[in-house]
């Protein structure tokens, strides 16, 4: 996947990890290039949403309650959404 830069990994079997709570997130945050390019990948996940992967509707929901000022572990989540797709 370009956005990302490299491959997802294949071996995700869920959107977020269990305990994972992006609102504590600490991580630095993304220069304005990597927020455009976070709001580009949740966009797409939620095209995806509406019209196929319904599975995925809670964490792109979540992510994208952080569109405005994501950091960088918001954008490793959207890697792991990715990932599991």
């Amino acid at each position: 996947m370009q956005l990302f830069g490299f491959k997802p990994k294949p071996s995700v079997y869920s959107t977020l990890e269990k305990v994972d709570d992006p609102k504590l997130d600490t991580s630095k945050l993304l220069d304005p290039g990597g927020v455009q390019n976070y709001q580009s990948i949740v966009g797409s996940l939620q095209f995806a949403v509406s019209f196929v992967c319904f599975d995925i509707a809670t964490a792109v929901m979540t992510l994208s309650s952080f569109r405005s000022s994501p950091c960088k572990g918001h954008l490793e989540r959207t890697q792991r959404v990715c990932s599991y797709l």
